[in-house]
């Protein structure tokens, strides 16, 4: 007796493993969803970046050297330009952070370097200005439409 009760446990405990592994088998756990898709960079960003650092460093001089430029283009000025770039650019969160690092390093790289207005901080602002509106009129051309 001791052996049928014995031989019909271990037979419900082969069949018990048994189901369980089948189950485990066929009801393994859903696997997550990939990730959401990051949104592409535009493929100007590099120069976007470029024109906010310069927009930066053009605050900082502009406001150093306020005899070498138009007096409506002090450090005010190019902080608003670089706002309304980053106000009508930055379509993501990541994009506006490297914006605005981009324009922090650009005053502070030249803030760190110019304590006063001399004739290489002239050059300098000569320089960035050039700079903005060759980048500025690239990006105009290739992506405009015309």
């Amino acid at each position: 007796m001791n052996r049928v009760i014995l031989a019909v446990l271990f037979c419900g405990l082969w069949a018990g493993m048994a189901m369980a592994v089948d189950s485990a088998k066929t009801h393994r756990p859903a696997t997550p969803p990939p990730p959401p898709l990051q949104d592409e960079p535009p493929p100007y960003e590099g120069d976007i970046l470029k024109l906010s650092e310069l927009m930066g460093s053009l605050a900082f001089l502009a406001d150093l050297c306020p005899d070498i430029h138009d007096p409506a283009q002090n450090g005010a000025m190019w902080r608003q330009k670089a706002q309304s770039l980053l106000d009508r650019q930055a379509k993501s969160d990541t994009l506006k952070a490297l914006m605005a690092g981009a324009y922090n390093r650009g005053y502070q790289d030249y803030e760190v370097n110019y304590h006063a207005c001399t004739d290489v901080a002239r050059t300098a602002f000569s320089h960035d200005f050039s700079a903005i509106n060759r980048i500025a009129s690239a990006l105009t051309r290739k992506y405009s439409g015309n």
